[in-house]
C-alpha cells in the first residue's frame, strides 16, 4: 500500500514491486503482520504500507538534493550496455498560512547499470562404459550454460502532497505518485551441449574423487545467443482524504483513490551457429573445472568471427516452429500488462468507552480491479524456407562480448536490426 490505499502492480500479480518506487521520497515504511479489518487489501503473509511526507507534520521547511555517481569495478560485459550510472533526487516541503496548509514535492531519476557472469551447467551424468578405480563409473559435465548479462535500468519518479488543516476538526490531503520505469537486458553466451548430446568425451581425461575435473570434448555444436529484453512500465496513482471530527465522540473520513500500471516487454532471443543441425565446423573443446565451480573452456573456434558463424539452429531444437518446421532461430516474447484500480472508502468512528471497548469504526469499502495480460509470441525463422541465413554486416557490433570468466575470449555481439532477412 501507498499512504494506506493499495496499489496496482506492474507484475502479472498483486505482489507490488517495490522498484516502482524511489525509496529516496519515502519517510516510512509499517509493516503489519497481523490481520486489520481497516485494511481491505492486506495480504496473507503481511502488509507493507509505504509513507510519504505528511507537509503538515514537519518542524520547518525542507529543501533536500542528492546526487550519486554509479560505476563498476569491472568494465561493461556487453558493449551496447553503460558501465556508469547516477542517481540524483530533489525534495521540497514547507507549511503556509499559519501551518494550515502543506505542501511536499519529490523527483528522483536514476540510471543503474549492473553487470553479472553467469554460468549454469546442465547436470552431471555417469560415464557409460568406463569404471574408475573403485570400479564405478565416474561423474562427467553433461554441457554448460554460461552468460554475461547486463542490465541498464532508468527510473524517474514524481511523488507529491497537498495537505489542508484549517482547524483541528477538519482536515483533507491530495496525494500523487508518477514512475516511468525502463530496464534493458542484454544477455548474450553459448550453450555448450557435452556429454548429453553428439560430442565425444577423448580418453586422457583427470578425475578427482570420482568427478572428471579435466578433459576435451570434440563435435562440440555450440548454440549461441544474443537475448535482448526490454521493459517499459509507467504506474499514475492519486489520493484524496478528508476527516472530520462531527462532536466529540464521533468523526468521519472518507478516502477516494485510483491507480493504474501500463507494462510493455520485448523479450527477443537470437540464435546463431556454424550451420544447420548436422552441418557446419564443430568445435574441440578442453575443459576443466575451477575451485569455485565454474568450468574454464580451450576452445579451437573464434567465436567472435563473424564469418564462421549463421543465423540457424545449430542443433535442431526448435523443430515445430512456423512457418519454417525445421529452423527456428531466435524467439520473440511481448506481453502487454495493465492494471487499473478505483477505491473509495467511508468510516465512522464513535470514541469513548463502552464497557471494555475504547473505540467502534464501521464503514463501507468499495473497490474495483482490472488486470489484462495479454502474450503475443511468435518464432524467429529464416526467410524463404531456408535452413540458415548469414549474419547482415549491420547486424554486427565492432567490440565482442567478453566470456573470459569461462576462457572464452569473445563472443559475436549481434543487435535487433536483422528482421529483413526473417520471418516473423
Amino acid at each position: 500500500m501507498l499512504n494506506g490505499r493499495e496499489q496496482v502492480s506492474t507484475s502479472d500479480n498483486r505482489g507490488v514491486e517495490f522498484d516502482q518506487y524511489p525509496a529516496e521520497l519515502l519517510s516510512a515504511a509499517v509493516v503489519y503482520k497481523t490481520p486489520d479489518a481497516t485494511l481491505i487489501g492486506q495480504g496473507l503473509t503481511g502488509t507493507v504500507d509505504l509513507r510519504t511526507i505528511r507537509p503538515l507534520d514537519i518542524k520547518e521547511r525542507i529543501l533536500s538534493v542528492n546526487g550519486f555517481y554509479e560505476f563498476n569495478e569491472d568494465s561493461s560485459l556487453n558493449p551496447d550496455q553503460p558501465r556508469a550510472g547516477f542517481r540524483a533526487s530533489a525534495i521540497y516541503a514547507d507549511k503556509f498560512l499559519d501551518n494550515t496548509l502543506g505542501f511536499s514535492l519529490g523527483i528522483a531519476h536514476q540510471s543503474t547499470p549492473t553487470q553479472s557472469e553467469r554460468f549454469n551447467a546442465w547436470g552431471f551424468p555417469n560415464v557409460e562404459g568406463d569404471l574408475d578405480v573403485n570400479g564405478t563409473q565416474p561423474f562427467v559435465i553433461g554441457g554448460a550454460k554460461p552468460f554475461a548479462q547486463s542490465n541498464d535500468l532508468n527510473r524517474f519518479g514524481v511523488i507529491g502532497t497537498i495537505q489542508y488543516q484549517p482547524s483541528d476538526s477538519f482536515s483533507t490531503s491530495l496525494d500523487f505518485n508518477y514512475s516511468h520505469f525502463d530496464e534493458t537486458q542484454s544477455l548474450r553466451g553459448i550453450e555448450l551441449p557435452l556429454y548429453w548430446s553428439a560430442a565425444q568425451l577423448q580418453p586422457g581425461f583427470t578425475e578427482v574423487d570420482g568427478l572428471i575435473t579435466e578433459g576435451v570434448f570434440t563435435d562440440v555444436k555450440g548454440v549461441m545467443r544474443n537475448d535482448r529484453n526490454d521493459r517499459n512500465a509507467d504506474l499514475f496513482g492519486a489520493g484524496w482524504n478528508m476527516r472530520a471530527q462531527i462532536t466529540d465522540q464521533w468523526s468521519v473520513e472518507t478516502d477516494l483513490s485510483y491507480s493504474r500500471a501500463d507494462r510493455k516487454d520485448s523479450l527477443i532471443e537470437t540464435i546463431s551457429g556454424t550451420g544447420p543441425a548436422g552441418e557446419g565446423i564443430t568445435d574441440t573443446l578442453g575443459f576443466s573445472i575451477q575451485d569455485n565451480g565454474v568450468v574454464r573452456f580451450d576452445s579451437s573456434i573464434d567465436y567472435s568471427d563473424p564469418s564462421l558463424f549463421f543465423l540457424t539452429d545449430p542443433q535442431g531444437w526448435g523443430a515445430g516452429a512456423q512457418p519454417n518446421p525445421l529452423t527456428q532461430a531466435g524467439f520473440i516474447n511481448a506481453p502487454d500488462t495493465d492494471d487499473e484500480l478505483t477505491h473509495l472508502r467511508f468510516s465512522a468512528e464513535r470514541a469513548g468507552y463502552i464497557g471494555p471497548i475504547s473505540a467502534i469504526t464501521f464503514g463501507v469499502d468499495l473497490s474495483r480491479r482490472d488486470k489484462e495480460r495479454a502474450i503475443s509470441q511468435t518464432f524467429l525463422v529464416p526467410a524463404g524456407g531456408a535452413t540458415a541465413l548469414p549474419i547482415p554486416q549491420e547486424a554486427i557490433l565492432d567490440k565482442s562480448t567478453s566470456l573470459e570468466f569461462i576462457g572464452i575470449d569473445g563472443h559475436l555481439s549481434l543487435i535487433r536490426c536483422f528482421s529483413s532477412t526473417m520471418a516473423f
